[in-house]
């Protein structure tokens, strides 16, 4: 996205934060999911735990909301420079830009900074999960809000992003189909009258299609993939104080586990479909991949030179030109 064809379109700012966000989420809170699963004996327990804990519940929210809302600004944006594509151009500005993602960032800190201050390692034999928030520890005021307030400030959250989503993939759905019936026309008008000119698109036409596409593909796996475990999530507790039936509990667990991966399965596609959608961005990846190669390619054959002929990798002094005039005086 730093690349030439992508870093002059304001979207881009945005998948690289996306971006940067997944590789983030995958190194910290993945890795620690993934060592609680398969070799619980790394998780040390202490009277401590409960400072680790607190950072990877509130981190472990925040990161899946702010990829969410960084979502819904991206396709909010690129639906923005469609309806309006001079005002896009004068006002999205790369500081204004950097000045929106701190905002949605301190938007996310507020809304999950409540974990900090409760979150605590699960018991022993429970796998499905590292951290949880201990209902039956809290106080009756924090109790109330985590149980009745906060649920529907995080559904709220969530139809809000996704309503965003969807009116803004109509805005770029729209948008497609009339540039590619745009195009068809004009083919039509060049067959028929046989006009051997061939009209390119411009160059910056090509890349806003290009990016629309990605963005369309993105936004549409990240509803399907994050949704179910949003929803799970807000209704999980009320469910586990319905019932006390052992079986009930390990279902829950289950469908935890199965929306968890899902959510983190996420972070791992939107490479895949950027590249698979983007022809652009997979010419763009193509292109950096073999500028690489070439280089350490390069570098291996100055490397063998020098080492067959070390007489051409000595340097000789060299002889100034008021030298030789002071000898031939």
């Amino acid at each position: 996205m730093n690349s030439p064809t992508f870093k002059t379109i304001s979207t881009s700012y945005f998948m690289m934060t996306l971006a940067v966000n997944d590789a983030m989420s995958l190194c910290i809170s993945l890795t620690a999911h993934w060592l609680h699963v398969n070799f619980p004996e790394t998780i040390v327990r202490t009277q401590y735990s409960y400072i680790m804990c607190r950072f990877f519940d509130s981190y472990g929210w925040g990161n899946c909301d702010f990829a969410i809302i960084i979502v819904a600004a991206m396709t909010a944006d690129r639906s923005y420079a469609i309806l309006y594509p001079l005002k896009c151009h004068t006002k999205r500005t790369p500081r204004r830009l950097r000045i929106e993602i701190a905002l949605l960032v301190l938007v996310i800190v507020v809304k999950d900074i409540h974990f900090w201050f409760v979150s605590d390692i699960v018991p022993l034999g429970r796998d499905e999960r590292l951290c949880e928030v201990p209902v039956l520890k809290l106080t009756s005021r924090y109790r109330y809000f985590y149980e009745d307030i906060w649920p529907w400030i995080h559904i709220t959250f969530i139809s809000c992003c996704f309503v965003v989503i969807f009116v803004s993939n109509i805005v770029i759905i729209f948008s497609v189909k009339k540039s590619s019936s745009n195009k068809s026309v004009v083919d039509g008008r060049k067959q028929r009258t046989g006009s051997s000119k061939n009209k390119r698109i411009s160059p910056r036409s090509a890349q806003l299609r290009q990016i629309a596409v990605m963005l369309l593909c993105s936004s549409c796996v990240q509803l399907l993939l994050t949704f179910p475990f949003s929803v799970h999530i807000a209704i999980a507790d009320k469910m586990a104080e319905l019932t006390c039936n052992p079986n009930q509990q390990s279902i829950n667990g289950f469908v935890f586990s199965a929306t968890f991966y899902m959510l983190y399965s996420n972070k791992c596609v939107n490479f895949i479909i950027f590249t698979c959608s983007g022809t652009r961005f997979r010419k763009t990846w193509q292109n950096k991949l073999s500028q690489y190669i070439c280089r350490r390619k390069f570098k291996s054959l100055q490397i063998n030179h020098s080492t067959k002929n070390p007489i051409s990798a000595i340097s000789y002094p060299t002889v100034s030109s008021e030298i030789l005039e002071s000898t031939k005086l």
